[in-house]
C-alpha cells in the first residue's frame, strides 16, 4: 500500500507538471485560448484511473507488485509512442472524431445528444476489442461517459484537435500501466470502477457546463452549414402546338 500511495504521489506531480505545460501550449499556440483551471484539473487522466486501483484494493483486489508499480516511468514513453505514431493507441483517432465528426454531429443538435450519437460510433469501433476478449465490455459503459468528457473539452478548447489527442494519449499510456496490475475478477471490478470513476465526471460536467454547450464559457463547435443555393430552373420547353 505504501508503495501504491507513493506512486500516486509522484504520478499526481508528474501530471500537474504535464497539465502546465499543456495549458502553457494552448495559451501560445492559440492566443491565449486556454482550457481553465478546473477543465484542467479534470483532465488529470491519470489520477482518475488510480483513485479506481484504490477502491478496487479497498473492496478486497489484491495489491499490485512491486515491480508493478515500479514501472509508473514507462507511462512517458508509452505516451509519446501512442502520440507520435500513427495507428498506434488511437490517438490519430482524433481527426477524424473530433476534428470531423463532432462539429457536424453538433450543428443542430446540443453537444450531449452529438455526444451520445459519437460514443454508439466510437463503441462500435471498439467491439471487435471486446468480442475477442481484449477489453471488457465495461467499456461500453466508459466510452460514452468519456465521450462526454472528451467533447467538454473540445469545445472549451475552441475545437483544438492537438488537445484531445494528448489527452487520448494520456489515457490509454495511463491505462497501459494500470490495466496490467490486476487480473481474474480483480481485473473485471477494476474496469467498471474505472468506467464508474468516469460516468462521475462526465454527470458533474453535464450538471455543471450544460447539456447545449458543454461549456459556460464557449459555443459548441459547428461545422458551418454553407448557405442553400437556390434551385436552377431549366428553360421551358415551348408549347408543342405553338
Amino acid at each position: 500500500m505504501r508503495l501504491l500511495v507513493g506512486a500516486h504521489a509522484e504520478l499526481n506531480r508528474s501530471c500537474l507538471w504535464h497539465q502546465v505545460e499543456i495549458r502553457s501550449h494552448i495559451e501560445d499556440r492559440h492566443r491565449g485560448v486556454a482550457l481553465g483551471i478546473e477543465e484542467v484539473q479534470t483532465v488529470d487522466l491519470t489520477v482518475n484511473q488510480s483513485q479506481a486501483v484504490h477502491v478496487n484494493m479497498l473492496l478486497g483486489a489484491e495489491s499490485p507488485s512491486a515491480a508493478a508499480l515500479d514501472a509508473w516511468p514507462g507511462i512517458f514513453s508509452t505516451f509519446a509512442i501512442v502520440l507520435l505514431i500513427p495507428g498506434v493507441g488511437g490517438a490519430w483517432e482524433e481527426p477524424g472524431w473530433r476534428g470531423y465528426a463532432v462539429p457536424r454531429l453538433q450543428s443542430g443538435r446540443s453537444a450531449l445528444v452529438a455526444s451520445l450519437i459519437l460514443a454508439v460510433l466510437i463503441a462500435g469501433w471498439h467491439l471487435p476489442l471486446m468480442v475477442v476478449g481484449q477489453v471488457y465490455y465495461s467499456d461500453i459503459v466508459l466510452i460514452v461517459a468519456a465521450v462526454i468528457v472528451f467533447n467538454w473539452v473540445f469545445n472549451n478548447a475552441k475545437g483544438s484537435v492537438l488537445i484531445i489527442m494528448l489527452m487520448h494519449a494520456a489515457n490509454n499510456a495511463a491505462f497501459g500501466f494500470f490495466s496490467p496490475m490486476f487480473s481474474g475478477a480483480d481485473s473485471i471490478s477494476q474496469s467498471w470502477l474505472l468506467a464508474l470513476v468516469w460516468v462521475v465526471v462526465a454527470g458533474l460536467v453535464i450538471a455543471i457546463a450544460g447539456p447545449t454547450n458543454l461549456s459556460r464559457k464557449h459555443h459548441r463547435q459547428q461545422e458551418p452549414v454553407p448557405d442553400a443555393e437556390p434551385e436552377s430552373v431549366g428553360p421551358i420547353p415551348k408549347d408543342a402546338g405553338a
